[in-house]
């Protein structure tokens, strides 16, 4: 079967599937171009169970685009804040003053005019043409393209502009004419609920099964990237700068990362306390405490910020800088990621320790005891890597009011009475990733707390080296509402996957306490 036949079937089989298992979505239940617009640029890079709550806040203050073009910049930022990729939110006020000017309030209609938009691109205006117009356009990204390489056994990488343009003219060819927006949303939910991105993809349950060239097992080996180029780290010194129960705050340039957002002060490079004291003074700050207060990173799509924090009690307000209240900061400026991380970190200015969950980091200590006198149970854990490089992790996923929530870690569980922990996590990859697999050394030990549950977990980490894997699959587990299914990871796409994770406490817990010894693991693998 041709690649071209297996794209008709594609579409014969979505589109009723589609009727009968498609979810239920704000922008779905009110297709207006203006709300699936919003919904697909908050959907760039976000997942859906995390943009169905800003969705719905942002359409609350903002229901139209005439509020749309008219908006305070500010107050927009305020209600993208956690979504990341700011200028999506700007190009979006951009492209609404577009429409009042250039179609007096009326969304375009054609696939042409809507890709004149404002930060509107091919795919973007292929959803917005098919969904709400009924034009046979494809919208072509990357989910459409994994589903698609995987149902046809397409070995083109999928990061290559040229396979995009390649692809969604092939696509054009069978486009159903009189379903054209229930077949673009058929392939987003495939790809969304059944073809999963990382880990097993659901065939089972998937309409395209008997066509599938992934169907038997193919899908490991798809879609094909070319790779990516290394991310660039940058070190970078952030001030936490107090007065009277007020932190210092300044805009960053309107073009670049992050742009015209506010942010905390800072510095490239990582100077020591006593260079910092003088870098305060030339601010006009006049310090009257200094402390280290820790090291921080965030990630972002080109480059990766390695952080340290100097937090500061300044005697004056110095000029030049935004001295914001708490309730400001809350409610009213918004704050990138990056600096909420340092912002949440630190403490509160009134001298209490936020109710932060607690990490201890002991690698390669081999003299711990099992069960330390204030933990409550000893946990076994593995870096499992295979023979290709690949590490594996355990996904959990549940639904709950806004869409699913997730969280990854490593293999691991519970030692019983009297088991050695290395033998514990031989039988937890067993049990959990049907795996036999050889502990080649043990990394260390890390001691956390979460205050949600009031438990103390020790955790012994080891490096594992996967040998072979039997029949079991997670995909079938359920636990606590959980459903659980394997992730199979380069060390890249692992650490993208812990920091985007790191928005909720538990994932950070989770993040905080596995992010380092993933680290410590690639330098042990890269050791001769």
């Amino acid at each position: 079967m041709d690649r071209r036949e297996r794209l008709r079937r594609t579409a014969d089989a979505l589109v009723p599937w589609y009727g009968e298992h498609g979810r239920s979505l704000p922008w779905r239940e009110e297709p207006s171009p203006y709300h699936v617009w919003l919904s697909e640029i908050m959907l760039q890079q976000t997942r859906i169970g995390t943009v169905i709550p800003y969705y719905l806040r942002f359409l609350e203050e903002i229901p139209d685009i005439p509020s749309l073009a008219q908006a305070d910049p500010d107050r927009l930022r305020k209600l993208w804040e956690g979504l990341g990729y700011y200028s999506r939110v700007r190009n979006l006020q951009k492209a609404a003053v577009q429409i009042l000017e250039e179609h007096g309030g009326e969304f375009p209609r054609t696939y042409e005019e809507i890709r004149k938009l404002r930060g509107v691109g091919d795919y973007t205006a292929g959803a917005i043409a098919s969904i709400c117009f009924g034009e046979p356009v494809p919208a072509v990204d990357g989910n459409v393209l994994r589903v698609l390489s995987r149902i046809t056994g397409d070995g083109r990488p999928v990061d290559a502009e040229k396979t995009k343009q390649e692809v969604r003219k092939e696509l054009a060819e069978v486009y159903p004419e009189r379903e054209a927006g229930a077949f673009t949303q058929a392939i987003m939910e495939l790809g969304e609920t059944v073809c999963l991105p990382n880990g097993t993809p659901d065939c089972g349950n998937c309409p395209c099964r008997a066509f599938c060239a992934g169907a038997e097992g193919g899908w490991r080996d798809l879609p094909v990237k070319a790779g990516k180029k290394p991310r660039r780290t940058e070190e970078i010194t952030v001030f936490l700068l107090r007065h009277e129960g007020r932190t210092a705050l300044r805009r960053r340039p309107e073009k670049g990362l992050l742009a015209g957002l506010w942010e905390l002060p800072n510095c490239s490079g990582h100077p020591d306390a006593d260079e910092a004291v003088r870098l305060l003074k030339d601010w006009g700050c006049a310090p009257v405490r200094i402390r280290d207060a820790g090291r921080f990173r965030h990630v972002f799509t080109h480059v990766e910020w390695e952080m340290r924090c100097f937090e500061a009690e300044c005697g004056e307000e110095a000029p030049g800088f935004l001295w914001a209240d708490q309730t400001a900061l809350n409610e009213e400026i918004s704050r990138p990621t990056a600096f909420r991380k340092v912002l949440d970190g630190c403490r509160d200015g009134k001298g209490e320790e936020m109710k932060e969950e607690g990490i201890r980091l002991e690698l390669r200590d081999e003299e711990w005891p099992q069960v330390p006198p204030d933990h409550d149970r000893v946990i076994a854990r593995a870096i499992a890597v295979d023979g290709d490089g690949y590490y594996y992790f355990v996904r959990a996923e549940r639904d709950d009011e806004f869409g699913r929530a997730t969280l990854i870690e490593t293999s691991g569980g519970g030692v019983e009475k009297g088991e050695d922990p290395a033998e514990g996590v031989k039988r937890e990859l067993r049990e959990e990733l049907g795996a036999d697999a050889e502990v080649v050394r043990k990394i260390g030990v890390v001691s956390d707390y979460y205050n949600l549950i009031r438990r103390h977990n020790i955790n012994h980490y080891y490096l594992c080296r996967i040998r072979s894997f039997g029949e079991k699959s997670l995909q079938k587990d359920e636990i606590e509402d959980f459903h659980l299914s394997t992730l199979r990871l380069t060390y890249e796409e692992a650490e993208a996957e812990y920091e985007k994770r790191a928005c909720t406490p538990l994932g950070r817990l989770i993040a905080n306490r596995e992010l380092p010894v993933l680290r410590e693991a690639r330098k042990l693998l890269e050791t001769p």
